[in-house]
């Protein structure tokens, strides 16, 4: 039986000449090789025409052909090869393993291929490599669980089945939340390494869509056409705006009062009137940026230095080496924060930090 193919033209072909009967009719080994669970005897160009929600190539073609190609690119995840341990994982919990496996196996290949549409290239190879890994864990201790209405009731070992349950609980546990902790900090990774300009395109397109969308509402408001309290749509449209010129975002803060001086041009009653002190928030915002842009200043401490970063408005705290548990305790207790990517325990520059960090170093950072 042939059982490697060389392109999905290989694959089908041989499923349509050597595996369904007829070329259209599933057979037992039909379902086997595509972890598909369609009723023996069936055709399956009717099949894919009434069930199918439709793949990248059978939403194009509309073919059986295309259906296998489809199938052919999920038999490529290396998470097909796991289909006999999935099988295994599932005998004493399912009165069809076979079947449970397949349904399994599927989700799992869809789960990881979500994952890594949302990835970089090159994470694509370790990523996939940890995942299947972590399902392999949580299909082995699977495994190892039962129910009683498969293997029947005389005898069932309840205590050791509940312990293996929690087991493969706490597997499938962590394996979820490793990869909503991964998928986290590689988007982190990714916001990271952009650019400037085009974290600032990114972040105005989103208050512009919130902008006009809130000043859309005090315009039926202003019409009659809507119940609401037109305060809270302006404050909700000012405070955007004022938290921006608070971190020195001035090109932001410019941006989106041109924006509003274009919506109040487009309006007989303005949306934001000229008395509002949003319009003061370009100074606010170049001031503040003007701070932000100073050098930053260090001073150094026994075993490490305090850097007071204007740039990150933070007052960073670095040791050459682990600190011992009571300055790591102090830290805490003064509540700075460890970051990792930074390297350092930092807080808010504020005067109350400086404060804090004068009297713990006996600094005088002013």
């Amino acid at each position: 039986m042939n059982t490697s193919f060389k392109n999905c033209d290989d694959f089908a072909d041989y499923i349509i000449d050597s595996v369904l009967n007829h070329g259209d009719i599933v057979t037992h080994e039909f379902n086997r090789m595509t972890n598909l669970d369609i009723p023996v005897g069936r055709s399956l160009n009717q099949y894919v025409k009434e069930k199918v929600a439709g793949g990248k190539n059978f939403s194009e073609f509309g073919t059986v052909k295309a259906f296998l190609y489809d199938i052919y690119e999920l038999t490529l995840s290396p998470i097909f090869s796991l289909y006999d341990k999935a099988r295994l994982a599932h005998t004493w919990t399912s009165m069809n393993p076979d079947r449970a496996a397949r349904m399994n196996i599927n989700e799992h290949i869809a789960e990881l291929n979500a994952d890594l549409n949302l990835l970089p290239k090159e994470d694509h190879n370790w990523y996939t490599d940890k995942y299947i890994r972590l399902y392999s864990d949580w299909l082995s201790a699977k495994g190892r669980t039962a129910s009683s209405m498969v293997t029947g009731p005389a005898n069932f070992p309840v205590e050791r089945n509940r312990k293996a349950l929690n087991s493969e609980h706490n597997k499938y546990q962590a394996f979820q939340e490793w990869r909503d902790k991964t998928q986290n900090s590689i988007q982190k990774r990714i916001e990271r390494s952009k650019p400037e300009s085009q974290k600032r395109d990114e972040k105005f397109e989103l208050l512009k869509k919130d902008i006009i969308h809130s000043a859309a509402v005090i315009v039926d408001i202003d019409n009659g056409t809507e119940p609401y309290n037109r305060a809270l749509f302006v404050s909700s449209i000012t405070g955007k705006i004022e938290r921006l010129a608070k971190n020195g975002e001035k090109e932001l803060v410019e941006k989106c009062l041109l924006l509003l001086e274009e919506l109040n041009s487009s309006q007989k009653k303005p949306i934001i009137t000229s008395r509002n002190s949003v319009w003061n928030l370009r100074e606010v915002a170049v001031d503040i940026a003007k701070e932000a842009e100073r050098p930053n200043e260090e001073y150094q401490i026994d075993g490490g230095i305090v850097i007071v970063n204007y740039t990150d408005d933070r007052i960073q705290v670095k040791h050459d080496e682990k600190p011992s548990r009571q300055v790591i305790d102090s830290l805490k207790r003064n509540s700075f924060n460890w970051s990792r990517f930074n390297g350092a325990w930092q807080r808010k520059i504020t005067n109350n930090t400086k404060n804090v960090v004068n009297n713990m170093f006996a600094l005088a950072i002013r």
